[in-house]
């Protein structure tokens, strides 16, 4: 597998990139942007310990 190495403004530009792809509804938009920022946070300090 692959790792590539993102800043975080790379990782967040890179998700609402993806979210505006998506065209999620701009009312849940804030919502899945602050789950996914979450979760990509998490998946990459986790990844970073092992």
């Amino acid at each position: 597998m692959t790792q590539i190495k993102l800043s975080e403004a790379e990782r967040k530009a890179l998700i609402l990139k993806i979210i505006r792809y998506m065209n999620v509804n701009p009312a849940y938009r804030e919502h899945v942007e602050k789950t996914l920022l979450k979760r990509t946070y998490h998946r990459f300090s986790n990844e970073s310990q092992a």
